[in-house]
This record gives C-alpha cells, structure tokens and sequence, in this order.
C-alpha cells in the first residue's frame, strides 16, 4: 500500500517553504552577481567617455589655437617686412622705400585685423598667462600707430624705431610659446614646439635684414652693433638647430634644401663680407631685397608648417571624437551582451534547479540509485527502489515493513537519529562514512545525501545511499603505501627532500633530511646544498646532479634534482642528498692506478719501439753490410772466373742472388719493426708509404687516403704510435675482415676549447664483414693495441662495428695534453 501511494503522489512531490525561500534567495544573488559588475563596467566607461569628450573638447580648442598661431604668423611676418622698411626709411631720411612702407602698413592692419576678429569670434579656453601676453599685444599694437606717426615725421631714431617692432614681434612670439603649453597631445606639442623655435629663427633673421640695414644705410658700425650682430646669428643657427632636431624628416629635408638656394648663400656671403672682412660700402637696396628673398621662402616653408599643425589638430580631435564614438557603442553593445547573457544565465539555472527536482523524481522512478524515502516522525520506510533493496538484500514488501533503525547497529541508534533530525530540518544534506548492516549481516560503509520533501502534507526525508565500503577500503591501502614507503625512504642513507616555489619551502623530508635540517644553523650547513635554486641546474634535461665538497666537514656530496608532480598538481622539485666521499676516494684510487697503467704501457711501447729501432738499426747498420760485402765479393768471383771453371762461376752466381734475397729480406724485417721513413720524413709521409705497399700487396682492395699537413711537429713517440695505430688497422681490414674498400682519413682540428691547441682525428673505415657478435677479433690483441695507444697518449678510441657491412675506427688524440672531457665533444 506504501508503494503504491508514493507512486501516486511522486509527480506532484512539492518543495517545502524552506526551499522555496532558498530559490528565491538563490535568484536575489544571481541577480546581484551580474547587477555589481555591471555598475562597476558602467562607471568604468562612463569615465573613460568623459575623459574622451574633455580630450575632444581640448583638441577642439587646440584646433582654434592653431588657427589663432597662423594668424599671429602672418602678423609677424608683415610686421617684420614692415620694421624692414622702416629702417631703411629713416636712415635715409626718408628717401627710400616710402611707398613700400604705406602698401605694407595696409597688409599689417589686415592681420591685425583678422586676429582680433578670430578674438572676438572663437571661444578660447586659455589661462592667465595666454590672457595677459594677449592684453600686452594689443596695448603694444595701439602703441605701434604712434610710432608709425613719428616715423612718417622722422622725429624717431631708426635704432628706437626698430626696437619698438621687435619688442612687439617678442610679445607675439611669447603669445605663441603660451599657446604651446596649451597643447594636451605630445605628438602636437612637439610640432607646436618646432614651429615656435621657427618662427623665432625666422624673427632674428627678420632683425638682421632691419639691423644690417642700417649698418650698409650708415656705412659703418655703431659700439657694440658689431658684438651684437655676431650674437643675433648665433641665436639664429640655435633656433635652427633645434627647429631640426623636433622637427620630421620631410621637413627636416625641406629646411636643408633652403641653404643651397641663392638667395640664402648671397646673404651668407654678404654677412661674411661685413663681420669677417668689415666690408659695409653694400648697396643697402641689394641687401634688403636679397635678404627679403630669403625670409619670403622661409615664409613659404612657415605656411607647409601651419598647414602641417592645422592637418594634424584637426586629425587628432577627429580622432578622439570617433574613439569616443567607439567607446559609446561598444559599451552599448557590451552590456545588450552582459544584460542578455545575464538573463539566459539566470533563466538556465532557474530549469537547472527544476530539472534538479525532476532528476531526482527520475531517481525514484528508473531505479538509477539507491534511494529510499523516510517518515520523518516514525522513522519508518515510505519507499526503497530497486536499487537500494539490492544494496540491503531486501526484496520490496520487506522494505515496506522495516525501520531506520533496522539498518544500523544499535550501539549506533542515537547518533544516527540526531542526524537524522538535522536533515529534516535541512540543517545538514549529507553526512560520511555510515555503518549500514545487511539483511545477512554483512556490514558496509555508506555516504548519505539527503534532502526533505513534502507528500500529502506529510514531511519526509528523501536520502541517496552510496556504498563508499570500496573506497575505503581502497583509502586504507593508499595509506598503507604510504607508511611503507615512509618507512623505505628513512631507512634510506641518502637524504630525501621535496621543496615547493621560488623560494624552496621544503613540503616533505625523510629521516635522513630532517636530521640535516636541524643543524641548518651551522657555518658550513649542509642544508644549504638543498636550499641552491634547482631551475638554475637544468637545461635541457628534467634530472640534474651536481657534486659539492664540504670543507668544514672534509666530505663529498652528490644532490640529484628532478622535477616531478606533486599530488594536487603542483610542480616540485625531488632532491636527493648522497654521501659519496668513499665512492669518490676510490674513484680518485681507480684514476691514479688507471694513469700508472697507462705511464706503465706508455712505457712499455717505449722500450718495445727503443728495442724495435736498436735491432732495425743494428740489421741494417751490421748484418745489412756484411751481406753487401759478401755479394760484392761473390760477385767479383763470378766475374774473375775462367770459362773453365763453370762450376765456381754457377756457385758464385748463386752467392749473389741469395744474398741479394738475404739483403731485401733484411730491408722488409727493418722496415717493419721501425720504418725508416718515419726517422727522416715523418709520420705522414711514413702512413702513405705504409698504404701504398699494402696497395701494391692487394691490387683487389681500393684504398682512398685522405691525410692533412702537420701544424707543427711531433714528438717520436706520439708518430710512431700513430703509424702502428694506423698500421694495426690496415691489417685488421685487409687479412681479417677481407675489405675491398678502405677510407682512411687523418686531419688536425682546434680544440672547443682553444683555438691555438690542435687534435687529430684518424678514422678508418672499411666494408668487410665486421667483427661477429662475440667474436674474438673484436676483443684481440690487435685491437687492444689500438686502444692502449691511443689511451696512452690521453686520447679517445671508439670502434664501431656493422656485422657484414664493416667496422670504423675512430680516433681522437690531443696534439697536446689536455682535459679528457674535450675530446668527447
């Protein structure tokens, strides 16, 4: 009956209130998550597009500070031919340029004008001091007009005159450099700063056109014109010169092409003529148009710079107008993006927690797992599914029949029927490792996830059974290992240490390590040794050993660093500390007896080589000449022989040919124990003689001699044992291995390690039938030779052998001594 009113009321299992408030709290924060960062995004941008629009709004008012700059340099510039003129008119009493100085008034008041009017008509955020240079400009300008006055009447010196132009070219020059410091982009405030240094160039050019004047007007210097003239075109050259320096490279170009014009050098040459050599009788009108010519093209090189300017500030305030523009839309974009992802989100997780209901509906139903459904007053059994009868070993009516406390021990009742009252307040969903016993008695560990649900207002506890009882089980062997291996890494000598990060922490000692890190206080710790930077030792390899000596404790010690992953996923590094002091003495032992062994066998061919040359030498010095002695005198008793004595002369005959056999068989057994050749010429020239009698011996084998000059000369003993080396491998090839093709190759290369020290490398290669697994020739007498040669003269012998397809000696050999590990490289 249970079972059959639990599947009656399972499509319509409800969530208690308490769930439902915890959905509904679940939202709030959902909501929150999104709400937080989204504010956060927005003040972001919104102060990134406020920053914008004050750069705009900047940029814009750069724009109109760039027009107000061109303005003031077309002012400059007529007031600058306009004080030329005035100049000239005065010192000559007004004789010249009369007319000139009225039609040129006109331009001046025009640019005045035209500023004035870009005053008026443009709203300009400037600062005080913009504003006062400005108020002093047009005080200077009313002033100006009176100046003109005297000047019409010739009632002011051409010095005041003059003076009085340039203090208002200065002012407005300084109007300029305010306008600079307005700037906001560093791009345009170079520029600006270029085109300030400039016009400044331009002025005292200007100055000097008025100055010069009326110096060839007077015919003469004034005191102290002159030091000022000097001093008006160094100021010049300055401004030039860091107008470049600021300045781009196409405009940098377009300025340097201005000195090779002819308007330029005439004016140099004319200056040069008056500062240099004092030459002043110039024809002033000469002047003033030459020099004009020159300040009319700096002027048409000004106008490409304030077309440069105005280019720019407007490309720049468009620029961030349009940034602006992006940043407004994708911020637009960005959050119809968060909000509409934001939503879906939510809304996916409002199904997901629906579906979570479902799902554990699906449970009950399908069977998936071992569930069970519990009165949460009774404690009686409303429901099992399969799956958890299988678990107990109870079939369905059995279940319906039973109690909470029929699964567990009753030692275990009261802990289990306080947790119990903690999941169906919904305090707890989950508890470990419960002892549940089977209907045969066996017992098992379960976890239990729990959660309360309400059928016909009636309260329940809906719980998940787990059997962990493997898992356990599992858990205590992982441990078990765990303490083995504990104890095999303290029975260790060696001490074992794992370190973690940057700064080395150690995560995990041995016994051996825990006792080294106690008298980490120590002078000379050994510790230290663990405490090294483990990165520093690898290349491209995970492994690392390193050797260290101990001096305070007068002891070797080898530490292997190796890489390794930890359990939670860290990279560590292993280190193993060794004592290796007594491995170390015997190897220091092995080494000394290996280099007497060697000393012994250097000896040994030395005294076989010394007896070698004494009975060569003695052959072909003693038994050498006495049998040319006897076949010389057999010889003349063949010859002084009557025909009569046929007999005597047929003897004599055969004295002389088997002497000349004796003599030649003599000659071979001198050459081979010591070729004489090697004595005279040597070891090269011995090696190819030695090739070619064997080429001679064996017309079937192909030798091929590859073989380099000497750098320098060798001792006997280092030549001879190449020739034998070399003569040992001949022989090998052609009797043992029945070769057909033989390469020999002996060339000098530098040391790695210094270029002015040499080692020879001999390779002998051939395509006999190689040395058998095993086989004894691999392991003969001729092949030991090879070696011990070789050793004894500190070299390095390899033998490789291709069983059917041939052997290759090779052979490197220190010219002179060095260190062995050079030569393995």
């Amino acid at each position: 009956m249970k079972i059959k009113k639990l599947s009656s009321y399972l499509p319509v299992i409800s969530l208690d209130k308490g769930l439902f408030s915890h959905q509904i709290y679940h939202k709030i924060k959902l909501s929150l998550l999104f709400i937080i960062p989204l504010l956060i995004s927005l003040n972001g941008a919104l102060f990134q597009i406020d920053k914008l629009t004050t750069r705009a709004s900047q940029l814009a008012n750069v724009e109109q500070l760039t027009n107000l700059t061109v303005e003031i340099r077309h002012l400059l510039h007529n007031l600058q031919k306009e004080r030329g003129y005035t100049g000239v008119f005065v010192s000559t009493k007004g004789r010249k340029f009369k007319s000139e100085l009225v039609e040129q008034r006109t331009f001046t008041r025009i640019s005045t004008h035209n500023i004035n009017n870009l005053l008026t008509t443009q709203s300009f955020t400037t600062n005080r001091k913009l504003e006062d240079r400005l108020k002093k400009v047009n005080v200077h300008l009313a002033e100006i007009e009176n100046v003109r006055h005297q000047v019409d009447s010739l009632s002011i010196s051409e010095v005041k005159a003059i003076e009085s132009y340039s203090e208002l070219n200065h002012l407005l020059l300084n109007v300029v450099t305010s306008i600079v410091q307005l700037t906001v982009d560093s791009e345009l405030t170079q520029a600006f700063s270029a085109y300030a240094l400039f016009l400044k160039g331009k002025e005292s050019v200007a100055i000097e056109r008025a100055k010069f004047s009326l110096v060839f007007a007077r015919g003469h210097f004034l005191e102290n014109e002159y030091n000022a003239l000097v001093k008006l075109e160094l100021e010049q050259a300055l401004f030039f010169n860091e107008f470049t320096e600021l300045t781009s490279g196409g405009l940098q170009q377009s300025f340097g092409k201005l000195f090779t014009e002819k308007a330029f050098q005439s004016v140099q040459k004319i200056k040069t003529n008056a500062l240099v050599n004092n030459k002043v009788n110039i024809n002033v009108m000469h002047w003033f148009n030459t020099i004009t010519d020159k300040i009319d093209k700096l002027a048409l090189l000004g106008d490409k710079i304030s077309l440069g300017l105005i280019s720019n500030a407007s490309r720049l305030k468009q620029s961030s107008e349009r940034e602006r523009l992006y940043w407004l839309i994708g911020l637009i974009i960005l959050y119809i993006i968060i909000i509409g992802s934001g939503v879906l989100l939510i809304a996916h997780i409002h199904r997901t927690e629906m579906n979570r209901i479902e799902e554990y509906q699906n449970l009950f139903s399908k069977n998936s797992a071992a569930m069970i459904v519990i009165n949460a007053k009774s404690q009686d059994v409303l429901y099992g599914n399969q799956s958890f009868s299988d678990l107990l070993g109870y079939n369905q009516e059995q279940l319906s029949t039973l109690n909470l406390t029929d699964f567990h021990r009753k030692d275990d009742f009261d802990r289990l029927l306080s947790l119990f009252k903690r999941m169906v307040t919904g305090e707890i969903s989950s508890t470990e490792k419960v002892l549940f016993i089977r209907n045969n008695g066996d017992a098992f560990f379960a976890d239990i996830f729990a959660f309360p649900i309400t059928i016909d207002k009636q309260e329940y506890v809906a719980a998940h059974i787990v059997d962990i009882t493997s898992k356990l089980q599992a858990k205590q062997y992982i441990e078990q290992s765990e303490l083995t291996l504990q104890m095999i890494l303290d029975s260790l000598s060696s001490a074992v240490v794992v370190l973690e990060g940057k700064y080395q922490i150690p995560i995990y000692m041995n016994k051996k390590a825990i006792e080294i890190y106690k008298n980490k206080g120590e002078v000379e710790s050994v510790w230290s040794l663990f405490e090294q930077s483990f990165l520093s030792n690898f290349n491209d390899d995970l492994i690392s050993k390193k050797e260290h000596y101990s001096k305070s404790k007068q002891r070797w010690y080898q530490i292997t660093s190796n890489l390794i992953d930890w359990g939670d996923g860290r990279i560590v590094c292993l280190k193993m500390l060794k004592d290796i002091t007594e491995s170390c003495d015997a190897e220091r032992r092995n080494k000394n007896l290996l280099a007497e062994n060697r000393q012994l066998l250097c000896r040994n061919f030395l005294l076989i080589e010394q007896e070698r040359k004494y009975i060569a030498k003695e052959l072909h010095d003693e038994l050498g000449q006495l049998l040319t002695g006897i076949k010389l005198q057999a010889d003349y008793i063949s010859r002084q022989t009557d025909i009569e004595h046929e007999l005597i002369t047929t003897s004599a005959k055969s004295i002389v040919q088997a002497t000349s056999e004796l003599i030649k068989s003599s000659r071979d057994i001198t050459n081979n124990l010591r070729p004489i050749i090697l004595d005279q010429l040597g070891v090269i020239d011995a090696i190819k003689e030695l090739v070619q009698n064997w080429r001679d011996l064996n017309n079937h084998v192909k030798f091929e001699l590859n073989i380099e000059s000497l750098p320098h000369q060798l001792n006997d003993e280092f030549q001879i044992s190449v020739y034998r080396i070399v003569q040992e491998g001949i022989t090998n090839a052609c009797k043992h291995a029945e070769a057909h093709n033989i390469k020999i190759s002996l060339k000098f290369i530098s040391s790695s390690h210094d270029e002015n020290r040499f080692l020879l490398q001999l390779k002998i290669q051939d395509d006999g039938k190689g040395f058998a697994q095993n086989s004894e020739n691999s392991k003969g007498m001729g092949v030991i030779n090879m070696r011990e040669r070789t050793e004894t003269l500190n070299g390095v012998f390899c033998l490789i052998n291709r069983q059917k397809q041939g052997a290759e000696v090779f052979i490197t050999i220190p010219l002179e001594p060095v260190v062995q590990e050079e030569l393995c490289q």
